[in-house]
């Protein structure tokens, strides 16, 4: 599944390493016979002539070296780390460049894929159906939910079906099943015991799922009854390892997670914390979260953030502690929730002249 990118490589810059000068050795012991009759006037001395040629060999081999690695490099994405740290001595006046990160646009699906929850086909709606396939444990458990999309990218629509048991832990069952109108559906992926589990499929096919865990720091030492959902993963499709394997959400801020940032998208749609839609507010919340501003902040949008605008870039600055000269800023890169123009925004990059650069995840 291919993804698109909001402003890739807007603000690298980006470096081309040159490979080592080569200088030309004349072996030890080396002679140079003078010349025979007629007689001439004296050479200018061997080393200066050989200086001279090894100088301009070396700058032929760094042309022709940094040509050929430029012409490679062409057409490159650049490759975002998952987070870049760059330390510095206190009042040394680091500048780093703004990285944009990647966006999280919605990727085109192939023909005839639709992205999000399908209904699912009569035969296999029935929580029955699948208690009877996949079983209940003599009761032990029971089907809650079935729901079908094209999770392995292809026309056919695939089922998940999650199973709850009960007691006090909640305990979730997930499961991925191909071939769902057949009489043995074809399992392919399971994930079990989730403690106060939910799992869904998101709008990108990928199956998100939430749950406590009790080992946490948020949890450590908490009843069963006063654990905190914390948890959040999601899964995509491989075709190399045919079945789903863990990936990441693009984002660094408000949200970690898709699970948690399509909820949050719930939540706005209902009217509430509006202030997700501002770009503005987006950056100036990571910025008081994050670094600890104290002094005075201030922000406007360097580009985008329109309401057609998928992506943008917000500049947020804190005035200067002494009142005199530039206080410390940093750009803040953003893209729409997968790319919808409805969607909240979603801070995937920072970068400034501070000491201190972050960016998202590779999409997907």
């Amino acid at each position: 599944m291919s993804t698109q990118h909001v402003d890739e490589g807007k603000g690298l810059n980006q470096q081309i390493p040159l490979p080592e000068q080569e200088t030309m050795k004349i072996s030890p012991g080396q002679t140079f016979l003078p010349p025979q009759s007629p007689p001439t006037p004296p050479r200018r001395p061997t080393k200066k002539r050989w200086y001279l040629v090894a100088t301009i060999a070396a700058l032929f081999v760094l042309l022709l070296g940094g040509g050929i690695f430029a012409f490679a490099q062409f057409g490159k994405a650049p490759n975002n780390p998952v987070v870049t740290t760059k330390t510095a001595t206190p009042g040394a006046g680091v500048t780093v460049a703004a990285t944009p990160g990647k966006g999280d646009l919605t990727p085109t699906p192939a023909p005839g894929v639709v992205l999000g929850t399908q209904t699912c086909p009569s035969v296999v709606a029935s929580l029955a159906h699948w208690n009877t396939l996949i079983g209940t444990n003599n009761g032990q458990r029971h089907v809650e939910r079935v729901s079908c999309a094209n999770i392995m990218d292809t026309t056919a629509l695939q089922a998940l079906v999650i199973a709850r048991h009960p007691g006090a832990f909640s305990y979730l069952d997930v499961y991925v099943f191909s071939n769902i109108e057949s009489a043995k559906p074809t399992q392919i992926f399971s994930l079990e015991k989730l403690m106060n589990g939910d799992a869904k499929i998101s709008n990108y096919n990928t199956i998100i799922t939430a749950e406590a865990d009790p080992n946490s720091p948020a949890n450590a030492g908490k009843t069963v009854t006063a654990l905190t959902t914390d948890l959040f993963r999601e899964f995509d499709w491989s075709d190399g390892t045919g079945t789903l394997v863990q990936t990441a959400f693009p984002g660094i801020f408000p949200d970690l997670t898709r699970y948690q940032a399509e909820k949050d998208q719930q939540a706005i749609d209902q009217g509430q914390q509006n202030w997700k839609n501002s770009p503005t507010q987006v950056a100036k919340a990571l910025v008081k979260q994050f670094l600890g501003w104290t002094q005075t902040l201030s922000t406007y949008v360097r580009s985008g953030g329109g309401v057609q605008d998928v992506g943008a870039v917000v500049r947020a600055q804190e005035s200067s502690p002494t009142g005199k000269g530039q206080g410390p800023f940093v750009d803040v890169t953003l893209s729409r929730l997968e790319g919808n123009v409805h969607n909240f925004w979603v801070a995937t990059g920072v970068g400034g002249n501070t000491a201190i650069t972050m960016t998202s995840l590779v999409p997907r």
